[in-house]
């Protein structure tokens, strides 16, 4: 079984995983996957998903795996993600500042790494197999 970190950085507002953050879909760059040197993720692949303290959270499955440009992110994923984005352009505009955040660049160590309508971005669904935080 794989372990997935809550799905990216997390605002230090947010430290934690938290409940709401289990939902059906998450996207990343495909750069994500080049800089890190990350497999694709498969269908059908259980992982572990734990919080910004390492702690396990919860088993999700992954259920559908799609790699479109930027431009083809369609309103269905941005719902499916969960993150209160009601258009894709809202979506969008959000994630193009993490995208283009010192914090991302300073991450892949490229200072003027950019996304634009051609950037392959991975498109991950996912089912929650099981909750493993304890029942407070």
């Amino acid at each position: 079984m794989n372990i997935s970190s809550c799905f990216g950085p997390a605002p230090p507002e947010r430290p934690a995983c938290r409940e709401e953050d289990l939902r059906r879909g998450i996207d990343r760059a495909d750069v994500d996957y080049v800089y890190e040197g990350e497999p694709l993720p498969e269908v059908g692949r259980r992982s572990v998903v734990i919080d910004s303290d390492d702690r396990p959270v919860a088993v999700i499955e992954m259920t559908g795996i799609r790699v479109v440009p930027l431009a083809q992110v369609d309103l269905a994923h941005v719902l499916d993600e969960g993150e209160g984005d009601t258009s894709v352009a809202q979506w969008r505009a959000g994630h193009e500042r993490f995208w283009h955040s010192e914090e991302l660049r300073g991450a892949l160590k490229d200072p003027e790494f950019t996304v634009d309508d051609a950037t392959q971005t991975v498109l991950e669904r996912f089912r929650l197999i099981t909750h493993l935080r304890p029942a407070e």
